[in-house]
């Protein structure tokens, strides 16, 4: 796929996210991808672990807003930086955060996602 085409699919990532519109989210990855996320608590590798993930996601923040910053690809590879609140129902918080995700594309599907977060309140 061409670099544009690959970062056309991270948008759509993100506006699935934004939906929470786990099917599509699912969709997106390869049956054998994986979301490498520091605070999972299991890996989370495969349709099902992926599905699963997501739907617990879109339950606990289910007001998240994601808006990308920035974002470039090379080769098989897009970087995004991103910016991100919403309020938790699991703390009744604010959560605001910045990261960065890589996502590794093999045929045209998400391989692997890689999420990089702030941890520290950005309060």
């Amino acid at each position: 796929m061409e670099e544009n085409e690959l970062k056309e699919k991270a948008l759509t990532y993100y506006s699935a996210l934004n939906k929470k519109d786990v099917e599509l989210i699912t969709s997106l990855f390869r049956t054998d991808g994986s979301v490498d996320y520091p605070t999972a608590m299991e890996n989370v590798s495969g349709t099902q672990s992926i599905k699963a993930f997501f739907s617990e996601a879109a339950q606990n923040v289910p007001r998240l807003k994601v808006d990308v910053q920035s974002m470039f690809a090379c080769k098989d590879r897009v970087a995004v930086h991103w910016f991100s609140n919403g309020i938790s129902d699991v703390t009744n918080t604010i959560d605001e955060h910045f990261g960065i995700d890589i996502f590794n594309f093999e045929e045209g599907a998400i391989k692997n996602l890689t999420v990089t977060y702030s941890i520290e309140e950005m309060n």
